[in-house]
């Protein structure tokens, strides 16, 4: 298939899975052009090493705003045997929590004709509702300019890693305090003219179980731009987002699908 009609199914619901739209994600969305956006304060593009790339000094900069974030988190992650976790109710067929979580593990059997293991047991995390995950976005010289957090996760490998702007666990509101941000409610705008994308999409379903999350692109209130932003925020363009990506273990799933999402050209199929 032409990429250009793979980044275009991107806009039908449940069609692209997640593999394929991270994998996308890791793609250059295009040249950078030489203008310097004068609110960027991460650097732009490196005339030296050329059109869309990222010069070593903005990717330093970007590197000690995480190392920062991480330091400021106080989150440590360790495991526990399931007996001492308390909140939480087992059954034979899932574990559920008493109140407050939107997610439980269930238990399934497995069976499938064309796999290599032709059955099995495992359990999946079953979401309640769909996610949310939104980049808000500024048009600059052409080079889209998209709004990122630097997102604590209990999950990752290091705590913290490049988000969106708004990223929920159930499209009805931030569950944790953790999720709540300061641009939730322009993330939601109803305005057809500032959202460039809108899809709900599928999440991996080896872990998990009918998990989707909406996905939006949405263009952020001009004052926005003038605004000093929270530590944890950054407004980086789409050639500094992918220089992060290819380093590995920099940029979250939600976040590269939302990459992939930036290219996909404006007509559905």
């Amino acid at each position: 298939m032409a990429l250009r009609t793979v980044r275009r199914l991107l806009r039908v619901d449940h069609l692209v899975n997640m593999d394929t739209r991270s994998v996308l994600g890791c793609l250059p969305t295009g040249p950078v052009p030489d203008a310097v956006d004068p609110v960027d304060a991460v650097g732009a593009v490196d005339p030296v090493a050329g059109p869309g790339a990222v010069s070593v000094s903005a990717l330093r900069s970007l590197t000690s705003w995480l190392i920062d974030a991480k330091q400021r988190c106080p989150w440590q992650a360790r495991t526990v045997p399931l007996a001492d976790v308390r909140g939480w109710t087992r059954t034979d067929t899932e574990i559920a929590a008493d109140s407050g979580r939107p997610f439980r593990i269930i238990g399934v059997r497995v069976a499938a004709g064309t796999r290599e293991v032709r059955q099995w047991a495992q359990p999946l995390l079953a979401p309640g509702r769909p996610g949310l995950a939104a980049f808000l976005c500024r048009s600059i010289a052409s080079a889209p300019r998209v709004l990122v957090r630097a997102r604590t996760e209990p999950g990752l490998g290091d705590l913290v890693e490049v988000g969106p702007t708004v990223q929920w666990s159930a499209d009805t509101g931030p569950v944790t305090a953790e999720e709540a941000g300061p641009f939730d409610g322009m993330a939601l705008t109803g305005d057809p003219a500032r959202v460039r994308f809108d899809a709900e999409l599928s999440e991996e379903g080896g872990r998990f179980h009918r998990a989707a999350a909406r996905y939006r692109l949405v263009e952020a209130d001009e004052a926005l731009a003038a605004e000093r932003l929270p530590d944890d925020y950054r407004w980086l363009t789409a050639a500094q987002l992918h220089a992060l990506v290819v380093r590995g273990q920099h940029v979250n799933v939600q976040a590269r699908s939302l990459l992939a999402c930036l290219a996909a050209p404006a007509c559905p199929p």
